[in-house]
């Protein structure tokens, strides 16, 4: 087609239908993009708050088993506390027992019904301690 049958057949129908079809293509040109961007902006909005979510679920999550975690270290300080006291005191009486127990033995020894005995027993104590 030339352009004198172009413009012949503009002039036949009109400059209204020229118009129009300008009018589409600007509309779908220009307003299309921005019409998809806004859905596609929608639909990711959605998936990022679905995201979101999950990962603060995950947080509450981690954040339950570190509170657990701490529970149990200040529970195993009160515990070391407790066994320090309880050794301390386990100490005592080994100590205590250990004194009685050599009193006793120097008083058995030392306190025999047999004279003669109470002579060997000194004796032996003094080789003990000379040897």
């Amino acid at each position: 087609m030339s352009a004198e049958a172009v413009a012949k057949i503009l002039e036949s129908i009109g400059t209204w239908p020229v118009l129009t079809v300008l009018l589409i293509l600007t509309v779908v040109v220009v307003l299309a993009p921005w019409c998809a961007l806004v859905y596609l902006k929608r639909n990711d909005s959605k998936q990022i708050a679905d995201i979101l979510s999950a990962i603060r679920a995950q947080m509450d999550a981690q954040g339950k088993k570190h509170d657990e975690v701490v529970r149990f270290y200040e529970n195993n300080v009160e515990l070391v506390k407790n066994f320090d006291k309880l050794a301390k005191d386990l100490k005592d009486v080994i100590v205590l027992n250990t004194s009685k127990w050599a009193t006793a033995i120097s008083l058995i020894v030392d306190a025999q019904y047999c004279p003669l005995m109470k002579k060997d027993i000194r004796d032996l104590k003094n080789k003990e301690v000379t040897g």
